[in-house]
């Protein structure tokens, strides 16, 4: 089998070596650099929904969908000689990401709590599928399929998924500068960088960002059921120590350790062997 090295190397005809891009190629920089890629498809994808609708929730979240999904479209195409697709079907990630469905059970108490005033399941299902979707295209999708691009060696594996869960996670620590709870947003920081790395491991196990995109979106949807709407995903509620508190504790570190043992050294020739080819170099 052959390896990939850290560096890469101007591409010739006929060989198997990525391009060289200016930006892309900071395999590093490219986890904290997605996010604001994404407000260039974004804020454009916007303008026609404020034009023709006035509730703001769906105006957010339906744009940063088109958005994401135009985001997607022109970075497959963009490295299409150099990179297979990351939205194609993995039987396999979707076995792996089942152990996710952990981070949906505390939020099933707080649906049988407002069980006859639940919000509108239409507008809960595509405020949760905005940041199903979107995150997981600039925290998993395009950072680590572009770190596989570069650079496709075993020990790429255990910082790549490290660096999507932690930035992943100090991401959602700006919510308390926007007006979340400081301690739910403190704990939040813990369990979505705990949750990023199980997530980060799935995709690269299974070379498909769909399992991420579902499970994320159904961690939201059963969240945004009984939320308030108004407060667009922000935890304005004070912490509360209670059973949803520690089930979210106890699965943040099944997770973690799940995650990190998915890309275990027994497993790291597999994931090699599937990213030599998702990038053509097999």
């Amino acid at each position: 089998m052959k390896h990939l090295t850290s560096e890469p190397t101007t591409s010739v005809p006929g060989s198997n070596q990525p391009k060289r891009h200016a930006l892309f190629d900071k395999r590093v920089l490219m986890f904290p650099l997605s996010f604001p890629l994404l407000l260039l498809f974004v804020l454009p994808a916007a303008v026609p929904f404020y034009l023709f609708l006035d509730n703001k929730e769906v105006i957010n979240s339906a744009s940063t969908i088109v958005g994401s999904i135009l985001l997607v479209m022109w970075y497959q195409f963009h490295f299409r000689k150099e990179l297979g697709s990351i939205l194609n079907w993995s039987t396999l990630g979707m076995v792996l990401v089942a152990p996710g469905i952990l981070f949906v059970l505390p939020n099933l108490k707080d649906i049988a709590e407002s069980w006859g005033n639940l919000n509108p399941i239409p507008v809960s299902l595509l405020m949760a599928a905005a940041p199903g979707i979107s995150e997981e295209i600039v925290f998993r999708g395009i950072p680590i399929s572009n770190w596989m691009r570069v650079s496709c060696t075993k020990r790429d594996i255990l910082p790549c998924i490290l660096l999507s869960g932690v930035v992943f996670g100090v991401i959602h620590g700006l919510n308390g500068m926007l007006g979340a709870d400081v301690p739910s947003t403190v704990f939040q920081v813990g369990y979505a960088t705990c949750l990023g790395i199980f997530l980060a491991a799935v995709f690269l196990r299974g070379g498909s960002l769909w399992p991420c995109i579902l499970l994320h979106t159904l961690i939201d949807f059963t969240a945004f059921l009984a939320m308030n709407l108004e407060a667009g995903g922000l935890i304005t509620e004070a912490l509360e120590y209670d059973l949803s508190f520690y089930a979210t504790v106890i699965a943040s570190v099944i997770l973690l350790v799940l995650g990190i043992y998915m890309v275990r050294p027994a497993k790291q020739g597999e994931i090699v062997s599937l990213w030599e080819k998702m990038t053509h170099r097999a």
